[in-house]
């Protein structure tokens, strides 16, 4: 079975082919080239060349993320990144229970939840992050320069989203909501992000909580949803991507 990137690297590949961009493959994992106005340029899905590598980096490091969310204003999760074990065991007992995750950590990898005092670890909490655990509706507003273009519901039955065990319900846009679409705009351009998906995780009492901003998201979810309309995601982003280009040409 195709990995998610190999699925979301098939559908640029196929968006390119579909603008004449001749396009050829250069790895076995994503990296291809195409022809823009007599040029070769490289392509590849888990990386926009719309984002700056620092608004990449703020997006992938967790730490930087919430710091500069709380900075704004943004509507954060409670978080801590504990330099003692006294200060991590005063934030669950606050919190409790609480979600351990990598700092630099990505598809769910590595994340645990802790429901019990004991169960915190002792020793290092080098490259951790740890945040309050809420249960909820988690949606996808998918962003490409200050425009939301798409919006999906992750649908998972268990405690901890696990992409290969979930299902993505796309929203017509009449569904969306207005005031997600304004704080998912503004998560992007404080993180300084052309293109990125900004997760909500929606309380039982209503109120939108800003999960993660992710510069790397499934494209091919949005191509091919579970349930609901697809979206031409790569034809959007790959119609920013050339206008890019082109004005560099000038």
């Amino acid at each position: 079975m195709p990995t998610s990137l190999q699925r979301s690297s098939q559908a640029l590949f196929e968006s390119a082919q579909r603008a004449q961009l001749s396009p050829r493959w250069l790895s076995d994992y994503g990296l291809m080239e195409v022809t823009f106005a007599g040029e070769k340029k490289l392509l590849f899905a888990n990386k926009s060349e719309l984002n700056s590598q620092l608004a990449a980096y703020l997006s992938a490091n967790k730490d930087a993320t919430r710091t500069v969310l709380h900075q704004y204003g943004l509507p954060n999760i409670p978080y801590c990144t504990p330099k003692t074990l006294a200060e991590l065991e005063s934030f669950f007992v606050q919190y409790q229970p609480v979600v351990m995750k990598p700092t630099m950590g990505q598809r769910a990898v590595g994340v645990e939840l802790i429901k019990e005092l004991k169960s915190l670890p002792h020793t290092s909490f080098s490259g951790q992050i740890f945040e309050q655990y809420i249960r909820g509706k988690e949606l996808r507003y998918l962003v490409l320069q200050s425009q939301v273009i798409a919006v999906q519901e992750k649908v998972f039955a268990g405690e901890i989203y696990q992409p290969s065990a979930s299902q993505r319900v796309s929203y017509p846009q009449s569904s969306w909501d207005d005031q997600l679409v304004r704080t998912a705009v503004q998560a992007c351009q404080v993180l300084g992000l052309e293109f990125a998906a900004v997760d909500f995780m929606i309380k039982t009492d209503g109120v939108a909580l800003i999960l993660e901003v992710n510069s790397a998201p499934a494209l091919w979810r949005f191509e091919s949803p579970d349930q609901g309309p697809a979206i031409a995601v790569c034809d959007l982003l790959l119609r920013a991507t050339l206008l890019h280009w082109e004005e560099h040409l000038k």
